[in-house]
């Protein structure tokens, strides 16, 4: 954020309006995270590798 915050000090020597910029580059950052964050999740989702589990113990214990 405060490389954003710099950037857009400068763009104020460019006639631009500042808070309209921050507005638009925090968006920008957030959706570009929220995209990374997703795509991480969906390849963890992905590589996930389940195992049958042997639920035979449980079950007996449930019976008595």
């Amino acid at each position: 954020m405060e490389y954003l915050r710099d950037s857009i000090s400068l763009r104020a020597y460019g006639q631009k309006e500042p808070l309209v910029e921050y507005k638009k580059e925090g968006n920008l950052m957030f959706k570009n995270f929220f995209e990374t964050l997703n795509s991480t999740f969906v390849k963890a989702v992905i590589s996930l590798k389940l195992e049958k589990r042997d639920n035979s113990f449980e079950s007996k214990n449930f019976k008595k």
